[in-house]
């Protein structure tokens, strides 16, 4: 969302490193690791899954599986970018952790 620029009545779109060519279901992984923290993620994971369902089959352990691959390349990404004593990389893994957990509960 923090992508998405409103102008008006218009919308401009930014920053597409995190989307491309490959596995749609991890777009939308990521689309949904942005939320995570939204006390509406529920509702917002229901809302994403009934809109992109209407045009194929998606269930959400299925998402759950891409937000993990999300969140496990987020660690990559502050591995490979920031200082060794970055508290970002104490924070990114315990998400990975955390989030892994409530994948398997």
């Amino acid at each position: 969302r923090e992508n998405v620029f409103v102008n008006d009545h218009s919308l401009t779109l930014i920053d597409f490193d995190d989307c491309g060519v490959g596995y749609r279901w991890l777009d939308l992984g990521t689309v949904l690791y942005h939320c995570l923290d939204e006390p509406a993620y529920l509702d917002i994971r229901a809302a994403l899954i009934a809109g992109y369902g209407s045009t194929c089959t998606i269930k959400a352990p299925e998402i759950d599986t891409f937000i993990l691959a999300r969140k496990l390349a987020s660690v990559g990404w502050a591995a490979s970018r920031l200082p060794p004593e970055s508290p970002l990389h104490a924070l990114r893994i315990a998400g990975a952790v955390r989030w892994t957990k409530w994948c398997m509960a």
